[in-house]
């Protein structure tokens, strides 16, 4: 435990590698193809930052979990009219490579019940991938052109909840956000996809995530003997903001958002081979489906609860968005318990 002022009490909890952080190279060529893969967790009151816990994934490992970081801002003790103050927030990312799976999940809770106090929260949790991988093949001769084939499909739930109305909303008083963000790069061609939700009502939905009951996928001319470049960045970031200032509304905020990506490559053309420099055999479309995407959500450990529907079972991407934005129902990825008193 540690100290600062009149007994402001922090809690750290967080996995053992947090102690010595594993940096994956960012600055050196070849660069790691996980470099920038990490979650980030802080906790801040009165305008003072208290702590924050980043951990970077290793470099070299196709399989791991980063984090998880989980830090909490504690009631004072010596304050009796503020113990229900709190700061919570939590995030973990796993990466699969082999299996073709990345998965994000991020969390925080924000409350204030003492006049004058304002906590934030905010947890990101992030997943980058970044290679060129190598095109063979056995019985094809070199610079034969082939086209290389991107399969993807998402299963992702996110929600947020902030006790005041959206009026009293705004960027620099008091919000909760939820963010899911997905970017592919393939071929030299870029999409981004984003699912964002704020208590003051606004909304954003595109790519993916307007519709995952649909596979995506992109395509990539390549030649065989020469190598073409995959980016996937994946993240799951929520912030939350409670503050009691006129000394009659004490709000809570929480806000909760989950991800994973499943994905696999394969060529039009048989007998062609795609690798990872790094890791191997690059996987196939085998795995791109609803069932294994649902799978692998992780579970949130701080923030508001979420359903996760299964992509494959939503008709219309109406009905998608709107049970996306449901935080009533229990399921996969739910936190049931709520730690406000």
């Amino acid at each position: 435990m540690a100290t600062r002022g009149a007994a402001l009490w922090i809690v750290v909890i967080a996995s053992a590698a947090l102690a010595v952080p594993a940096l994956a190279d960012c600055s050196n060529p070849p660069f790691d193809p996980f470099c920038g893969s990490r979650v980030t967790v802080s906790a801040v009151s009165g305008n003072t930052f208290v702590l924050l816990d980043e951990i970077t994934a290793i470099g070299d490992e196709p399989d791991q979990t980063v984090g998880p970081a989980h830090t909490t801002r504690l009631p004072d003790p010596n304050d009796p009219a503020g113990q229900g103050n709190l700061s919570d927030e939590s995030a973990v990312a796993e990466i699969a490579f082999g299996e073709g799976v990345f998965a994000t999940e991020a969390g925080t809770e924000s409350g204030a019940v003492d006049f004058g106090k304002a906590l934030n929260a905010n947890a990101n949790s992030r997943v980058t991938f970044a290679e060129y991988l190598a095109v063979g093949s056995a019985s094809l001769p070199p610079g034969t052109p082939v086209t290389l084939r991107l399969r993807y499909r998402v299963a992702f739930g996110a929600a947020q909840h902030h006790d005041l109305p959206p009026s009293a909303l705004n960027d620099t008083t008091q919000y909760a956000r939820a963010d899911v963000q997905l970017y592919t790069t393939f071929g030299g061609v870029y999409v981004p996809h984003r699912w964002f939700e704020s208590g003051d009502g606004t909304v954003i939905v595109n790519g993916i995530f307007a519709d995952p009951t649909q596979i995506g996928e992109m395509t990539a001319q390549a030649t065989v003997g020469q190598t073409s470049r995959l980016i996937v960045d994946l993240s799951s970031i929520t912030t939350s903001r409670a503050g009691a200032y006129d000394g009659s509304q004490f709000p809570n905020a929480a806000t909760a958002a989950t991800a994973v990506f499943v994905f696999g490559i394969e060529a039009d053309e048989s007998g062609v081979t795609i690798t990872s420099p790094f890791f191997g055999a690059v996987p196939d479309f085998s795995g791109v489906t609803a069932a294994n995407a649902f799978s692998n959500v992780l579970p949130i450990a701080v923030g508001a609860p979420v359903t996760v529907p299964e992509p494959g079972v939503l008709l219309e991407s109406c009905f998608a968005i709107a049970a996306l934005a449901c935080s009533a129902r229990a399921g996969p990825g739910t936190n049931d318990a709520q730690r406000r008193s």
